[in-house]
């Protein structure tokens, strides 16, 4: 609202600028002004966004250096607002030209808004820029929580407790199921729920009904205020790190496996077609009566198994008794 409260006002004052020029500056001159401050801050932005990839680059190995492309969409991107406004009207409007100046800012506002804004859809398809894979995106992401989950689970080892309260194994617990959560984007079956989404679903569900009732103790006026507004805090910093996978899996699926990179087991076992799992089973669940959450077969011998989030862990159990490298989703 104040964004656009002060392009409101501004917008009141073109007429009056425009009608302070008339007779101080030649027109063509205000035309050669405008266009030329304009091209200024365009090319100047382009210039220093180019420079600093480059130098940047120099530090960096050729194989971490982002594409060209990228550094020309970042300065193409440099559209103005109302900071550029707000820095004309700290001039003092004694200063000659003043008006001029005004609608120098202005004729930047407009034409990087416009000009840039308009076209940047157009220039980022001529150069082929690519939004990131959300797949490969989120096997990074899960391999990172999980890379994190075994230095913290290092350091709880180290640690020197003394406890028969299972305290050390509920905070394994909780790690496994962070870890779990982040890897079924990855792989769960379209169309089923995974635990790490009907958890939060069911926990969301419990928050609204505890904040209400935390309301109605407020309105009752049992608890000191400070005390309510704490608890109200804790709910809400809980509900906020709730992480619902629902809309990032179907992206997930809409763009493809996201397997990317290789490594010699890969390149050694390459991947099986999709549409051979169509009917894959996990046949120590079918024994056991569990149901999985999402399978694993593995590329060496083609057993099938269910992943870490399923009851059977069964896929796990198969490379601890072979050895045999890859599994794939």
């Amino acid at each position: 609202l104040l964004e656009h409260a002060v392009f409101l006002l501004i917008g009141m004052q073109v007429v009056s600028i425009i009608t302070g020029l008339d007779g101080t500056v030649p027109w063509s001159r205000v035309v050669l002004a405008c266009a030329g401050v304009l091209a200024a801050v365009i090319l100047t932005r382009m210039a220093w966004v180019l420079l600093t990839q480059w130098l940047r680059g120099l530090r960096q190995a050729p194989q971490e250096r982002e594409p060209w492309s990228h550094a020309i969409i970042t300065g193409w991107a440099g559209m103005r607002g109302v900071v550029t406004i707000a820095a004309v009207f700290i001039i003092p409007a004694d200063v000659p030209h003043h008006d001029l100046l005004v609608l120098c800012a202005l004729v930047v506002v407009l034409g990087t808004l416009y000009l840039q804004g308009l076209s940047l859809p157009w220039l980022t398809r001529a150069l082929g820029v690519r939004p990131n894979d959300p797949a490969v995106d989120a096997r990074a992401r899960a391999t990172l929580l999980q890379q994190a989950s075994e230095a913290g689970l290092h350091e709880l080892d180290r640690c020197d407790h003394h406890e028969d309260h299972g305290v050390a194994e509920s905070i394994r617990a909780r790690l496994d199921q962070r870890t779990f959560a982040a890897w079924e984007r990855l792989s769960t079956r379209t169309g089923e729920e995974p635990p790490s989404e009907a958890y939060t679903r069911l926990r969301l569900s419990m928050i609204v009904a505890e904040r209400q009732r935390v309301l109605e103790i407020r309105r009752e006026g049992q608890v000191p205020s400070h005390v309510v507004r704490e608890v109200l805090g804790m709910l809400d910093l809980e509900e906020s790190m709730l992480d619902s996978g629902a809309e990032a899996r179907e992206e997930i699926v809409a763009t493809g496996d996201g397997q990317g990179g290789t490594c010699d087991e890969l390149a050694a076992q390459p991947s099986v077609s999709p549409h051979a799992d169509d009917d894959a089973v996990c046949r120590a669940c079918l024994k056991q009566g569990t149901h999985p959450v999402a399978l694993r077969r593995c590329l060496t011998c083609g057993e099938i198994g269910c992943c870490d989030s399923s009851v059977g862990q069964h896929a796990t159990a198969h490379f601890r008794a072979t050895g045999h490298p890859v599994m794939q989703s």
